[in-house]
């Protein structure tokens, strides 16, 4: 098969086009000019695009490259793409499968507020949850929720537009920010109880409102700290946290590939839903890890071939984003160092990059972490100029996106076994 992945700059199109390509299928990449995936050896062909968020010239561009190029599949592995996709799904699927649900779904799939509303209307339990319509509103919203609480953008992803706050100046000062980035989308924010437990992700994959497979993890690290993407995780198998995913998504009668974040909270003994993704996620290597391999599923679906579930995976099976996610959390998190160096030894790990594999790909990936570390430094020294009394900026960083979780804490609930 000939597949197109639209980049979004996350590790997710790398690990679509590697897994894909070693299957024997021609990969080709959209992406902007500076892309680091595009240096991969299992980059057959890339197609430089214009950047997402300049929609009018993306949907032009994506529209002239599927006329141009004959592809079996579409995958996207950003939001603003997938949302591209789903605007002018009848004439892209003209000319490529894109394995998209009922377009009528698309306020659920993109807006967190539609979500958590579908959720608790099929018993899918969320967060105590508040949606203030104005700033007017938040003085009720405190009363009810108390302090801390999380202010959490409509839209945005891994933790781009969540706060925690302590008490009700914060409280303001977070909604005015949220409700900035929110606006030019449409959307408003939502405050939210804070849940004390550790995060999970669901991945998934439908046919027509049936399940062909479901992997589930457990965070042991994330970035951004306390409401990012999976830098380091363990693959679990919880009853009650796959039954939850499942009901979700079988109540949408969903199509193709899915991504589903809860936490569990530690007071109420459940799994509580956070927000979904209607695309390839940043951690979906792990599935194929565990021997759910959904992409290459993907591929059987599009090609029109008849699907038999297959919901069995390994459990204890740990992966690492090792570059730059899992890096970059133990820098803004140095108390996790001594976890960081453990996961070198003792069980077997999978890494994202592998190195001796994809030499190119690994060097120019450790090029990009040294310059994230550089900028890293150069913030933290320019905000210790301007306030040489504030809170180490790690401290910043681990406390601004949290929900309340410990990535490294031991979950009190063992874990159940299928």
């Amino acid at each position: 098969m000939r597949i197109l992945i639209l980049d979004s700059g996350n590790t997710s199109a790398y690990h679509v086009m590697r897994t894909l390509a070693r299957a024997g299928h021609e990969v080709h990449l959209s992406s902007p000019e500076d892309a680091l995936w595009s240096r991969s050896k299992y980059c057959a062909r890339t197609h430089r695009s214009p950047a997402a968020n300049l929609r009018p010239d993306y949907e032009n561009f994506l529209l002239d490259v599927v006329r141009a190029v004959k592809f079996d599949l579409l995958i996207a592995c950003g939001d603003q793409e997938a949302e591209i996709i789903w605007a002018h799904a009848d004439e892209i699927e003209h000319h490529v499968p894109c394995l998209l649900p009922d377009r009528a779904l698309a306020p659920i799939a993109f807006s967190k507020n539609a979500a958590y509303r579908h959720a608790a209307s099929i018993g899918v339990p969320i967060p105590r949850t508040e949606f203030p319509r104005t700033a007017a509103d938040l003085g009720t919203v405190h009363a009810r929720l108390g302090s801390p609480a999380i202010v959490k953008g409509e839209r945005g992803s891994a933790g781009s537009r969540v706060r925690r706050v302590a008490n009700f100046d914060e409280l303001e000062h977070a909604y005015h920010e949220i409700s900035a980035l929110d606006a030019a989308e449409g959307g408003t924010p939502s405050v939210q109880e804070v849940v004390e437990g550790p995060g999970f992700v669901v991945h998934a994959l439908f046919d027509t409102g049936r399940a062909l497979a479901i992997c589930s993890h457990r965070k042991e690290r994330e970035y951004p700290v306390g409401g990012g993407v999976s830098a380091s995780a363990t693959t679990v198998h919880e009853r009650e946290l796959d039954a939850a995913a499942l009901r979700f998504l079988e109540s949408l009668h969903w199509h193709g590939i899915a991504k589903l974040d809860f936490m569990f909270d530690r007071r109420e003994h459940r799994f509580k839903f956070i927000e979904m993704d209607p695309r390839v996620s940043a951690s979906i290597d792990i599935a194929r890890a565990a021997g759910s391999d959904q992409l290459l599923m993907m591929c059987d679906l599009a090609g029109g071939r008849h699907m038999e579930p297959r919901l069995d995976y390994a459990a204890d099976v740990h992966y690492r984003w090792l570059f730059p996610r899992d890096v970059l959390s133990v820098l803004a998190r140095p108390r996790q160092m001594l976890g960081f160096a453990r996961d070198f030894v003792g069980r077997r790990r999978h890494f994202d990059l592998e190195l001796l594999d994809d030499p190119r790909m690994g060097y120019q990936a450790v090029r990009q972490l040294c310059a994230y570390v550089r900028r890293d430094i150069r913030r933290r020294r320019a905000r210790a100029v301007a306030a040489p009394h504030a809170a180490p900026l790690r401290d910043v960083v681990a406390t601004r996106h949290s929900h309340g979780r410990s990535s490294n804490s031991t979950d009190p609930r063992p874990h159940s076994r299928r």
